[in-house]
């Protein structure tokens, strides 16, 4: 019976070619330019991921080595996380864009303090590493939301060079003419991969690149200051599991699956009991039945390559499955393979965060949805008003969800940094059980390890 699900959204399009295991490669090393005479200029991009064309500058980077800066919008980023963990591993910074590209201006210091802490919150479920820039959408700044992006440890970075790429009918070829015409020494390129017209930014891409680099400039890397830099080699990366048994201190079980591009889930696939590793890649999802490294014993394809994922036990059977998120809509298959959706089910909106668990003890797991810091929780797959509404910690926490005491009911806990507040029903209080364990850079994940009915903790780094 399957009880502690997160929020993860879908993976991104890479190959499937190839057997699960540890990484493949690191990110190509960017080449130098014959003297990079004219100085290092910046790449960066607003307003992603998005499905196809954020993959798409992603591949343009890569063909041609270079490096640059995603600031990201964190909505974007909880549907499609897959995107951000590709950019991370193929060497580019990713930071911080609002959470729903929001005017910081005309918001309380409250409201921006919200908004860029759910944004870097998002990118950290991602699996990479929290942001330390930020750049206000639309450019509009002022004293509040400099003090408070401070505050959170964000430095505010603008631009140099503004093609205004984002207005829609703005050609490949006007794109490309407006950035060469502007380059200078430790220009900061504005281009966007997030919206409507960023099909016309991706086709500029190879002009900017090559013209950029005939006119003697290298590109660079924004550093924590925002000044731009000579790239540095990337080092190679890998993915490691930690897994706990137990609140007290130490991890049980340690080892490598998968790559970092993937997503990562935890499912009670065979029925057995105990949870284990899956991991999503295109729209494939490679699961395994006991924990460790090595091939996987399952692998099935449903859904889109783009679509979000989450994990319960729809039908009571003991055995985890998907469903795959299309807006407020759920197309729930009660079996690991191919087909059509079993249930199709709505439930709260687009911009909810979903969560999937056991609340009232029945053997089915169901939905909830949170808005702000209250979870609005329903009993049955079916359409209708929440069956129980709970307000439980911060707006800006990461919420998990799992049978903490091993007593059938699912319930929540909130994460900050690297430590969990744990509450065992679903109603407001303090919480029951305080934990630390891992990085505040890891995600997190919940699952019943050793088969004892009692969630407990694990993560996976990125290093």
């Amino acid at each position: 019976m399957s009880r502690r699900i997160r929020p993860l959204a879908a993976a991104t399009a890479l190959s499937v070619a190839g057997a699960l295991g540890l990484l493949t490669g690191p990110a190509a090393a960017p080449a130098a330019a014959a003297t990079c005479s004219s100085g290092y200029v910046a790449l960066t991009f607003d307003d992603g991921p998005r499905a196809v064309t954020t993959g798409q500058v992603l591949d343009a980077l890569k063909g041609r080595s270079v490096r640059a800066t995603f600031f990201v919008v964190g909505q974007n980023v909880e549907r499609l996380p897959a995107l951000v963990r590709r950019a991370v591993a193929e060497g580019h910074r990713v930071e911080n864009h609002s959470w729903a590209h929001e005017r910081l201006t005309d918001l309380s210091a409250a409201g921006v303090r919200t908004s860029l802490s759910r944004a870097d919150q998002a990118v950290r479920n991602a699996g990479v590493r929290g942001t330390r820039l930020f750049r206000p959408p639309y450019g509009l700044t002022n004293a509040t939301v400099r003090s408070v992006a401070a505050d959170l440890g964000l430095r505010q970075v603008l631009w140099s060079v503004d093609p205004t790429d984002y207005a829609t009918g703005t050609t490949s070829a006007q794109i490309r003419d407006r950035v060469l015409g502007g380059l200078a020494a430790g220009a900061v390129v504005l281009l966007h991969d997030g919206v409507v017209n960023s099909p016309a930014t991706v086709g500029a891409l190879p002009g900017i690149i090559d013209g950029a680099r005939a006119r003697g400039f290298c590109f660079g890397v924004l550093t924590d200051s925002g000044a731009v830099v000579p790239p540095a080699t990337p080092t190679p990366t890998k993915v490691t599991f930690y897994l706990t048994d137990t609140w007290g201190p130490g991890t049980k079980y340690t080892f490598a699956y998968g790559r970092p591009t993937d997503a990562a889930y935890t499912g009670d696939w065979d029925g057995d009991g105990r949870d284990s590793l899956a991991v999503r890649r295109d729209a494939t999802l490679y699961a395994k039945n006991a924990l460790g490294a090595g091939a996987a014993d399952v692998a099935v394809t449903y859904g889109r390559f783009d679509d979000a994922v989450v994990v319960g036990d729809w039908d009571g059977d003991g055995r985890d499955t998907l469903a795959v998120r299309r807006g407020s809509t759920y197309h729930l298959r009660n079996s690991l393979t191919p087909g059509p959706a079993d249930a199709v089910v709505t439930y709260g909106r687009t911009a909810d965060t979903v969560l999937v668990g056991d609340w009232d003890g029945d053997g089915r797991d169901t939905l909830a949805v949170r808005r702000g810091s209250t979870v609005y929780v329903r009993n049955s797959l079916s359409d209708g008003p929440a069956d129980v509404v709970v307000t439980y910690g911060r707006s800006t926490d990461t919420v998990l969800v799992g049978d903490w005491n091993g007593d059938g009911r699912d319930t929540l806990a909130v994460r900050r940094a690297s430590t969990y507040y744990l509450r065992n029903s679903l109603t407001p209080g303090d919480a029951e059980v305080v934990a630390t364990y891992g990085r505040s850079t890891d995600q997190a994940l919940v699952g019943d390890w050793d088969g004892d009915r009692g969630d407990t903790l694990g993560v996976r780094r990125l290093e």
